[in-house]
């Protein structure tokens, strides 16, 4: 600890707000990628895909950010 410097304090997000962007940003990167053939729509890409990317961000957003 530095003297002068105050110490970080953590401000958590809201987790069910950024599970569901998670969804719609890995819905939304799943069918574009299927417009562009980069991949095929199945089960992976259309369901697990969304719900993987919504933990991620629901999880950042539990972590919250660093502030001063």
């Amino acid at each position: 600890m530095s003297i002068g410097i105050p110490q970080r304090k953590w401000a958590s997000g809201r987790p069910f707000a950024g599970f569901r962007g998670g969804l719609f940003i890995g819905l939304g990167v799943a069918l574009i990628f299927h417009q562009l053939s980069w991949w095929v729509l199945d089960v992976n890409t259309l369901v697990v895909l969304p719900v993987l990317s919504g933990l991620l961000f629901a999880g950042r957003a539990w972590l919250g950010r660093p502030y001063r």
